[in-house]
């Protein structure tokens, strides 16, 4: 079977059990991220020959959302992914052996990951009217999951009544426009389409933190320990991309325009993201509580899960 039906047939089967695949070509590292500007930092250092300038031979693949990237890695399709924090804090917690190697993109004030959308005719002004409702995320049990029920609990909602979906960027704004959804969380660059056709009203990761880290680079403790060297010239090779990408927005546009397949203007409207170039406990645990509240888990010091060399 082929790396990609491989990649396809885990994704599919959320809650696959740990079983390693056997490695792909000698010195190649297998990698997979979503293609979305907060995840898209691998794809920036593949494309700008920062991986290469480090000596490293990497296998990149764009998957659908962080989930389906933390399934794989995890059932060893491949070596490192780079997802939405949350998921990989979900699947350390049942007991998976994955440890964060390298900062992805941060929520902060100016950069925000996304924004809540609800239909445009909705008069919703914060949580308590959402009560009851229908609210679409693009990956369930994640970051845009949790971050939004913090948001509505927060403004006098109960989160719990909440039904939510999963929703591709794109089926977001149809659903909205139809009346099939009363609300949505919608991460960039889709934010400026959907502001078409719905109504934006809050940035509800602010109920987590005004900063923290949203994404992150990881692997699997065993395979991390076996490859020390290729994790450090990883680390550092990640390292030179975020500083760059932080100064080159309208060179990362057109990057990102390929691999997500969106429409340049799409990019050009979206808010960028940024990133972080070394590992904080501290923009990490307030992800790991939030996560633990919602998604019913224990919650842990962000060290436990960090790579220490």
């Amino acid at each position: 079977m082929n790396r990609r039906i491989a990649i396809g047939t885990i994704a599919a089967s959320l809650g696959v059990p740990f079983a390693p695949a056997p490695a792909g070509a000698a010195g190649t590292i297998r990698a997979a991220a979503p293609a979305l500007d907060s995840t898209a930092l691998m794809f920036y250092a593949q494309e700008m020959g920062f991986f290469k300038a480090a000596g490293l031979e990497v296998d990149l693949q764009p998957m659908a959302n962080g989930e389906a990237v933390t399934v794989a890695l995890t059932g060893g399709a491949i070596d490192v992914g780079c997802s939405e924090a949350v998921s990989l804090i979900v699947a350390y917690k049942r007991g998976l052996p994955i440890t964060i190697i390298a900062p992805g993109g941060m929520q902060t004030p100016s950069s925000p990951v996304g924004m809540f959308f609800v239909q445009k005719g909705s008069t919703a002004q914060g949580g308590r009217d959402l009560d009851g409702k229908t609210i679409a995320c693009v990956g369930l049990k994640g970051l845009a999951q949790s971050g939004t029920m913090a948001w509505l609990d927060k403004t006098g909602g109960d989160s719990r009544s909440v039904k939510f979906v999963q929703m591709s960027g794109a089926q977001i704004a149809v659903a909205l426009q139809d009346g099939r959804i009363d609300g949505a969380f919608v991460p960039e660059p889709f934010v400026s389409a959907v502001k078409r056709v719905a109504r934006p009203l809050a940035n509800p990761m602010e109920a987590i933190a005004p900063t923290f880290l949203s994404s992150a680079h990881f692997a699997l403790l065993p395979w991390v320990k076996a490859h020390s060297e290729e994790t450090r010239r990883f680390q550092r090779a990640l390292r030179q991309t975020a500083d760059w990408a932080n100064k080159n927005h309208d060179r990362t546009a057109l990057i990102l325009e390929k691999i997500a397949r969106v429409d340049p203007a799409v990019v050009q409207a979206s808010t960028r993201s940024f990133y972080g170039d070394r590992l904080n406990p501290a923009l990490l645990q307030p992800l790991i509580d939030v996560a633990a509240r919602y998604l019913d888990f224990s919650s842990f010091p962000a060290n436990e899960i960090l790579y220490k060399a």
